[in-house]
């Protein structure tokens, strides 16, 4: 559950914090979920209680203020709020009438690579542009975790909550170690068919053109080999 993932992200916050302040022990520790952030209050309040053992929160007070979403009409300029079930409501009757857009279907490989290059299974010799993603989320996603030391999707569900979701169902998904090193396979040589498009060296094109074939029948070790000998 991504509820656990975002409390350890919130007392490495909250202890941070605290040393800039020069302080030794957290009283209070108020947050704000919105409703729209997938997170279940209660599960979060047992993360909190689970990890704060042993931390500067341990004897914390933990509050959960629920935000409703705040709409403001642009003709009035008056402010509401609604709630999830309106919003859902609403987008169900929106599809009935045919007038949203139709959305790409995300690739199975880029979930598996994104599943993959979290949990940091196979060397990435060469860096990966997120131009080469099709799904807007992965390139989001990827794009935020690879300036990261340390790889921590609680992050990412803590900061932007809009890829909470999405990112919950990437770990959860069954994946067979197999399917992971093709997906990771495929992304590499969707890459250096992106640098082969910037080389006018016909030497050059032509051996990338053989990494890609290796990478396509699962090579992955083939490229760490010459991976000296790709620019990007």
């Amino acid at each position: 559950m991504h509820e656990y993932s975002i409390v350890q992200a919130l007392l490495d916050q909250c202890e941070n914090i605290a040393k800039e302040n020069e302080a030794s022990t957290i009283t209070k520790v108020v947050t704000k979920i919105g409703a729209m952030s997938g997170v279940e209050t209660h599960l979060l309040q047992t993360a909190f209680d689970t990890f704060k053992e042993g931390t500067m929160c341990e004897n914390a007070e933990f509050i959960i203020n629920y935000q409703k979403i705040k709409l403001r009409c642009n003709d009035c300029s008056n402010e509401f709020e609604i709630d999830e079930s309106w919003i859902r409501l609403n987008v169900a009757g929106y599809k009935k009438n045919n007038q949203e857009e139709k959305l790409s279907p995300i690739p199975y490989y880029e979930k598996a690579f994104l599943k993959a290059f979290i949990e940091d299974r196979f060397p990435l010799p060469i860096e990966i542009s997120p131009n080469v993603f099709v799904s807007e989320e992965v390139s989001r996603i990827y794009s935020i975790l690879r300036t990261m030391d340390r790889r921590d999707p609680g992050v990412i569900q803590l900061q932007f909550p809009e890829l909470s979701d999405f990112l919950a169902e990437v770990l959860l998904s069954g994946f067979s170690e197999e399917e992971l090193k093709m997906a990771v396979c495929k992304t590499l040589s969707k890459e250096i068919e992106r640098r082969m498009k910037k080389t006018h060296k016909l030497h050059e094109k032509k051996e990338l053109k053989k990494l890609v074939f290796d990478l396509k029948k699962g090579n992955l070790e083939k490229l760490s080999s010459v991976v000296f000998k790709i620019t990007g």
